[in-house]
C-alpha cells in the first residue's frame, strides 16, 4: 500500500490516514 500512501500524501489528512492505516 506504499503506492497508495504516496498517492494520498498530497493531502495532510490522507497522509495521516495512510500513516495510521498503512504504517
Amino acid at each position: 500500500m506504499s503506492m497508495h500512501c504516496g498517492f494520498t500524501a498530497f493531502n495532510w489528512l490522507m497522509k495521516f490516514y495512510c500513516i495510521v492505516i498503512f504504517p
